[in-house]
């Protein structure tokens, strides 16, 4: 029986398939999963999901201050009492962090994010991110490498979507290093992947509220075979669809044109000139 499987079961912890509960194995890829970049910063780390402490043995060596997250009471004792002496570094939030406000919690500061994410959470975690962006500074996370290649996808490609323009709009995005499967127990079916978000320098120019611009996004991608237009004019019924077809037009856009073949910064342009024909 391995370590971590023995690790486990004296726990008395099952794997979760419905909390997608893949545990890292490998050191080599533990190490290779920590950002250079987090290390060099004196920003705080918050570890979401840390489970029995792979990435988190890797911070502490590194003299790191960490909070992690853990909704599961047992992982908590376990890593007070693995990392008990350097307890000064590692404060615990037990709890899930989808319910936690990272405002509320931390003020104004900004903070580094790592997480081996369970894949049934990645969509979650990419909204909650968007949602106290304020405080992030960096979110380096481990998911489902299909997952991790719709983030990253510019347009013209069949993974780009709404959650990639989401996605892009608010952070500059990259993807990492590559994790096989039989790196984790219970052995993964698919290979993983880092996806890495950065607080984006340089924002998009948008004269409409977020609320909206996202609104369009998910409009324009809510009948992927269909034509922007025609999704549009679906989901805007007070719109006369000749004026969608001239605002599309104004981008110098095909009237043929699908979401997918739209950049950020087109759709942008796109929820700016839609407002106006709304007020």
């Amino acid at each position: 029986m391995s370590s971590l499987k023995s690790t486990l079961a004296s726990l008395n912890v099952k794997p979760s398939k419905g909390r997608g509960q893949n545990f890292l194995e490998s050191r080599h890829d533990a190490e290779r999963l920590v950002p250079r970049e987090i290390l060099t910063d004196d920003k705080t780390i918050l570890e979401i999901g840390p489970g029995l402490g792979a990435l988190t043995e890797i911070l502490i060596e590194k003299n790191k201050k960490i909070c992690c997250v853990e909704i599961e009471d047992q992982f908590v004792r376990y890593l007070s009492n693995k990392f008990f002496n350097a307890k000064e570094k590692l404060d615990f939030i037990n709890a899930d962090f989808r319910t936690i406000n990272l405002s509320e919690q931390f003020g104004e500061e900004r903070l580094n994010i790592l997480s081996n994410l369970p894949y049934v959470f990645s969509t979650e975690a990419i909204l909650w991110l968007i949602e106290n962006r304020k405080n992030v500074e960096s979110a380096s996370l481990l998911v489902q490498k299909e997952f991790a290649e719709r983030l990253a996808s510019e347009e013209g490609c069949k993974a780009y979507g709404s959650i990639s323009v989401h996605s892009q709009f608010y952070f500059d995005i990259e993807l990492g290093v590559e994790v096989p499967g039989t790196a984790f127990f219970p052995a993964a079916g698919v290979p993983s992947q880092q996806i890495i978000l950065k607080h984006k320098v340089k924002n998009y120019s948008l004269s409409c509220e977020e609320d909206f611009f996202e609104r369009v996004v998910r409009a324009s991608f809510s009948m992927r075979r269909k034509r922007l237009a025609n999704c549009l004019k679906s989901k805007f019924p007070q719109i006369e669809k000749e004026k969608i077809d001239q605002t599309i037009e104004k981008l110098n856009l095909s009237s043929t044109v699908r979401a997918e073949e739209l950049s950020v910064a087109q759709f942008c342009k796109l929820a700016d000139g839609l407002l106006l024909l709304l007020q």
